[in-house]
């Protein structure tokens, strides 16, 4: 890509929002609320069980988006991210911290 000196090239530089924690159960759990200004979304389990995520639907157990016990992480970023909910689910009977930070336009 030529860019003129006249051009600028935005990166996603939204504005960061307070990290905040949800406890996913053994029933999907929305984990993150939907959010139409949402262009990115870290998460990491900060639990002591795997939690499995889903965007847009219910989470099932052994399906999607894994995130391990003990601090796994997922990045969900421009080429991967949804606006609508994020939803978790972990062993039955059991539950895990998931902690997150989105960012806005």
């Amino acid at each position: 890509m030529i860019l003129g000196s006249n051009s600028t090239v935005r990166l996603n530089k939204g504005i960061g929002q307070t990290p905040a924690s949800t406890n996913a159960g053994d029933t999907s759990t929305e984990i993150v609320a939907a959010n139409a200004s949402r262009t990115s979304v870290f998460l990491t389990n900060i639990g002591k069980e795997n939690v499995w995520l889903s965007c847009d639907a219910a989470a099932l157990l052994d399906k999607g988006l894994f995130l391990g016990k003990n601090g796994g992480a997922i990045l969900l970023d421009a080429t991967s991210f949804t606006i609508g909910p994020i939803n978790g689910i972990c062993t039955s009977g059991k539950s895990s911290t998931v902690v997150y930070q989105e960012t806005n336009r």
